[in-house]
């Protein structure tokens, strides 16, 4: 099983989770009704479900910020053995590739820059065989 060592963040102060739920109307129950001085909702702190679903809340919050520990911990309880993996080294990108897409697109642009001018009837029977469908070359295909 492969487990990112990325860890998560997540708020769990108990009066900001409280607040968060109360202005998100997590607990409808809870607003007052009224709006404090900053315009928001005024809700009721000692409401008893807000409490609860707060507390609920941090108590995931928590256990989403420790998840590698709290896997780990669990595994070996379980007898597993834990085998940690180092990250591998951030691949450079190829310089060479770089520059083939680079010449790449000089090319196409030459191409286009450099192209014979098409006279008006060569033109219009190109566009047709293209609405028709026909496979026409790039090279044909920027001159239309």
């Amino acid at each position: 099983m492969w487990f990112d060592a990325g860890g998560s963040n997540y708020e769990t102060s108990l009066d900001v989770v409280r607040r968060q739920l109360a202005l998100a109307n997590y607990v409808p129950t809870a607003i007052n009704g009224l709006l404090d001085d900053y315009g928001n909702p005024s809700f009721n702190e000692a409401d008893t479900l807000l409490n609860i679903a707060a507390h609920v809340m941090v108590a995931q919050r928590s256990s989403q910020n420790k998840i590698v520990s709290l896997f780990e911990r669990l595994r070996q309880s379980n007898g597993w053995e834990i085998v940690k993996v180092e990250k591998l080294p951030k691949v450079t990108s190829d310089r060479k590739w770089k520059d083939a897409q680079q010449d790449l697109k000089e090319r196409r642009i030459l191409g286009i820059l450099e192209a014979r001018e098409l006279d008006d009837s060569e033109y219009i029977e190109l566009a047709a065989d293209r609405d028709r469908g026909a496979k026409l070359s790039t090279g044909i295909m920027s001159l239309i």
